[in-house]
């Protein structure tokens, strides 16, 4: 099951030409272990591709130019262990039209992930990817969804296929030197154990060690950093 955030499945929908072109030209770099450029990319376009490249077909990519007149030109190039989707932005656009899958978003991503790590305020001068670069050693075991509000600063949310992987995620951003220090652990999952609802291991922990943790309406846990 891929997961596509709703700004990607949108566009995807109100350009259905332009996001079957990025498929079908990403599709040809894996197979044919090519590269692609694309010039003068709106933002809203080189996000859609950007989210292509690092999240779904796992590629690298560049982008340059777009000053004093010049195009701006970003290069899409092969990288080993890049993959083709197993289905596609424009594919899931059609599946929610034809009321195959739900149009609920957030249910369809709470079925993939079991918790998400937000980052807020990624400080000017770093990237997304810096986030990810820092998080290495969990690398494919989230996927990042960027969040561009005009107004405010970058901030993006780091989607865990499993729980356990993102608690130590967390701990990790918790206990060591980075630039991101804004952050919370939000978990999809309830976790059902033998004392009311906690597991073995939580159960152990002293109570002090929950002190910043509240829950929101559903019961979902949210750990925000101290």
């Amino acid at each position: 099951m891929e997961y596509y955030p709703e700004d990607a499945l949108q566009l995807a929908s109100q350009n259905p030409k332009f996001a079957a072109k990025v498929e079908d030209y990403l599709a040809d770099v894996v197979l044919k272990k090519s590269s692609r450029s694309f010039v003068n990319l709106s933002g809203e376009r080189r996000n859609f591709l950007m989210m292509y490249v690092y999240e779904h077909f796992k590629l690298d990519m560049c982008t340059y130019g777009g000053k004093a007149g010049s195009n701006s030109v970003t290069d899409v190039y092969w990288k080993e262990g890049c993959r083709v989707p197993e289905i596609m932005a424009g594919e899931v656009v059609v599946l929610i039209k034809k009321g195959i899958m739900s149009s609920n978003l957030e249910e369809n991503r709470n079925l993939v992930f079991e918790a998400t790590i937000n980052i807020y305020d990624i400080p000017k001068g770093s990237t997304v990817q810096d986030v990810k670069s820092h998080l290495r050693t969990f690398q494919n075991e989230f996927y990042t969804e960027r969040r561009n509000n005009p107004g405010q600063a970058r901030s993006a949310q780091l989607h865990f296929y499993t729980l356990a992987r993102a608690k130590d995620a967390h701990s990790f951003l918790r206990n060591s030197a980075h630039q991101f220090n804004t952050n919370e652990l939000i978990v999809h999952k309830k976790e059902i154990g033998l004392n009311g609802g906690l597991t073995p291991v939580e159960e152990d922990k002293p109570k002090k060690s929950r002190s910043n943790a509240t829950f929101d309406d559903d019961g979902f846990e949210i750990v925000k950093r101290p």
